[in-house]
């Protein structure tokens, strides 16, 4: 699995070197999500993999004859591997050191220096050495001067994204089934096309300000366009409202609905860091009966994470990784809530299926995004970034006339 690199530079002493480096890949094997734990850096993510025999591998192609420091950057947890193994191959020689990720706080951990012999083919690879999680945010290479030791050049290479975008499917599948199973069973409610040359706010209330919590961003009405028959939620980076991001979120005024089937068509934006949502909550005055339906609460460029909270009860969460590029092409999401069950679907397919409990209030239809440490590594990418709604529609079951 490939990602995308940025590089740091740090301090240059000897520019006429040439210390240079090609493409800097990332590849994972097993499965790997993004953590909730903060990275190295304000802004940057962290990945973390449960399985034993999950790996990522760094491949730097330095073309030059340096020694070279090498120092990963451990985000601690009590449930990481006590013995992860760290493997770096330099000048023809695999060496193994093994790492404690569990304990003290997080740190970047220098590994030692190893001769780099320019060939382009060194690479260093972390597992797990036993039980626990691994954890890896960025790994740090210092190049550094043979005789005195003094650093030519620092390369942090941080963009931790696990997955292979040449794998990914790009164009989404064609005559998927718009609307619900069985739609003769089915009447049309509510839906907005986005045909008009802004945002309706007949329909529509944004977003003024709003923000919480771990959220990098601010909300507002502006960062809500229309456009071309396109919703678009537009990321920008700027100081507002608190935050270095803003983003957008609109709710129906009028509109809401107990029960139904939901769903929108829409294109994530091609950037990581981005939580981007379609979602139902009643906002209940008494949190008793409070509950939350996240149709949609997607992280660029595969995730699809379909949840249903419940007031005084754990959350239903189910975590989809779909085959496809979810930020090159449009794809379905929907969820049919009734007073047993919520079920979810991705592009016409039941991906989750939970018990309702509490879920039995009218709700709004809400979109919005959200600059999110756990939902990928931050950079400029999100700048101008937007998550795309082509349309949103509201179904409600047919009554029957039984004798």
């Amino acid at each position: 699995m490939k990602c995308f690199l940025r590089n740091s530079l740090a301090l240059v002493l000897f520019v006429s070197i040439g210390v240079r480096g090609s493409a800097r890949d990332f590849t994972t094997t097993g499965e790997w999500s993004f953590s909730s734990l903060p990275g190295y850096e304000k802004g940057a993510g962290s990945i973390y993999a449960k399985e034993q025999d999950a790996t990522a591998l760094w491949q730097p192609r330095l073309h030059s004859v340096n020694p070279v420091r090498l120092s990963l950057y451990l985000v601690t947890h009590q449930g990481n591997a006590t013995n992860a193994i760290v493997e770096i191959f330099a000048d023809g020689k695999t060496n193994l050191v093994t790492v404690n990720m569990e304990s003290g706080a997080p740190r970047w951990l220098t590994l030692g220096k190893f001769a780099f012999a320019g060939k382009g083919d060194e690479w260093i690879r972390v597992r797990s050495g036993g039980r626990g999680n691994v954890r890896l945010s960025a790994l740090k290479l210092e190049i550094l001067d043979a005789k005195d030791g003094s650093i030519w050049q620092t390369l942090v290479l941080d963009d931790v994204v696990p997955y292979n975008p040449s794998k990914l499917q790009q164009a989404a599948p064609k005559n998927l089934r718009e609307g619900p199973p069985h739609p003769e069973q089915w009447e049309l409610t509510f839906s907005d096309e986005f045909n008009g040359v802004a945002l309706d706010t007949n329909i529509w209330k944004s977003a003024q300000g709003q923000s919480w919590g771990q959220l990098l961003s601010a909300r507002f009405p502006e960062n809500a366009v229309v456009t071309n028959g396109l919703l678009r939620l537009v990321t920008k980076r700027e100081n507002r409202g608190g935050k270095e991001w803003t983003s957008a979120m609109i709710t129906t005024k009028n509109f809401r609905q107990k029960y139904g089937y939901w769903e929108a068509r829409y294109r994530y934006a091609p950037a990581t860091g981005l939580n981007q949502a379609f979602w139902m909550n009643p906002f209940a005055q008494d949190k008793t009966k409070g509950f939350e339906i996240d149709v949609n609460e997607g992280h660029y460029p595969t995730d699809v994470n379909a949840t249903l909270h419940q007031s005084e009860l754990p959350s239903k969460s189910k975590r989809f990784v779909a085959d496809y590029d979810l930020g090159a092409d449009f794809h379905l999401y929907a969820a049919e809530w009734n007073e047993k069950d919520v079920i979810f679907y991705f592009d016409g397919q039941e991906i989750h299926r939970v018990p309702n409990t509490k879920a039995n209030l009218d709700v709004p239809v809400i979109f919005a995004t959200a600059v999110l440490p756990w939902a990928g590594p931050i950079n400029e990418s999100l700048n101008g970034a937007s998550m795309d709604v082509d349309w949103v529609r509201v179904y409600q079951k047919k009554t029957t006339n039984e004798k």
